[in-house]
């Protein structure tokens, strides 16, 4: 009789034991987690600090103008909340509050992720940048 030909085990093959998945998503989450109102940009604009599962958005309200206030529904350019920045997180953002420090005329935001992790960032105007003022790693055991 022939011997017969069977595929090898994962035990005999440690190259089949698992296989690696690789997930990404299409879209940026839409959903909101969490928003607040703060001078986060400059200290004499209204901004909303909008946080997106891993993404943190900031957009500037503008103020409607008598020009802008008419019934014309189809003009899309004089937007009120128009996106200003966007900052990846690597992790979900929990918690999002607004902070102002005596010495800053600007408000600094300070977020939490589910793993525990956690920054204060600003921005500096001069340089239109993110600041980050501190992060920690996850929660000590």
């Amino acid at each position: 009789m022939a011997p017969t030909a069977t595929a090898p085990s994962s035990q005999e093959d440690p190259n089949l034991s698992e296989v690696g998945h690789y997930v990404v998503t299409a879209h940026p989450s839409g959903a909101v987690m969490t928003a607040v109102k703060c001078s986060f940009l400059s200290p004499d604009s209204v901004d909303v600090a909008i946080a997106k599962s891993t993404r943190l958005e900031i957009r500037q309200f503008i103020q409607p103008t008598a020009d802008n206030d008419d019934d014309d529904d189809d003009n899309d350019s004089t937007e009120q909340l128009p996106l200003l920045l966007t900052l990846p997180i690597n992790g979900r953002i929990t918690t999002l509050t607004s902070i102002k420090f005596k010495h800053s005329k600007k408000d600094c935001l300070f977020f939490t992720t589910e793993r525990g992790d956690y920054a204060l960032i600003s921005y500096d105007e001069t340089l239109a940048r993110m600041n980050m003022t501190g992060t920690a790693g996850t929660k000590a055991n």
